[in-house]
């Protein structure tokens, strides 16, 4: 059975997979090296084989990508939240979220993987000035509409010509 693309945790591991992965690099076994390692047994893109490496490879040489590609600052571990914000816009529930994520408990996936993103902000905000705009414009036909028929259909009584002033004595 093939290790190839399996993360191992030195503690929580089966024993035999922890075994077995103590035994292709016996340095995995001593303190000090962190609990995650990822096992692959293909090949890199610059034609080695790849080793047992510790949870903080990835992250180191990533970091290092960034700097040299001058991009703004961003940590391997964002590209995890974005890719949760990304699959939820794009219609993925948050239940299946938290299990692709491998949460225990949908609270964390909700507040702290996924973000409402800026498109998803204006979105949300122009669909919110529809409903008012339809409801105000129908209130104000309404409006109209009642006036309209509270308008008295008769012309007011004409009063008559004023009396002129009688000159005094």
């Amino acid at each position: 059975m093939s290790s190839a693309g399996v993360v191992f945790k030195r503690c929580g591991c089966r024993d035999a997979s922890r075994r077995r992965l103590e035994q292709s690099c016996p340095r995995l076994a001593e303190r000090g090296h962190g609990s995650w390692y990822f096992h692959c047994s293909a090949t890199n893109l610059l034609g080695r084989r790849e080793r047992v490496r510790r949870g903080g490879y990835a992250t180191t040489r990533f970091r290092k990508l960034v700097q040299r590609t001058e991009l703004p600052p961003v940590r391997l571990h964002d590209l995890r939240h974005g890719a949760a914000s990304l699959a939820h816009q794009a219609g993925a529930d948050l239940k299946t979220l938290q299990d692709l994520l491998g949460h225990s408990s949908i609270v964390i996936t909700a507040d702290t993987y996924t973000s409402v993103l800026p498109q998803v902000q204006r979105h949300c905000a122009g669909a919110t000035a529809h409903l008012v705009l339809t409801a105000a414009r129908r209130t104000r036909k309404k409006i109209k509409t009642k006036a309209r028929k509270n308008r008295s259909t008769r012309r007011p009584k004409q009063l008559p010509p004023p009396r002129p002033l009688q000159p005094q004595p």
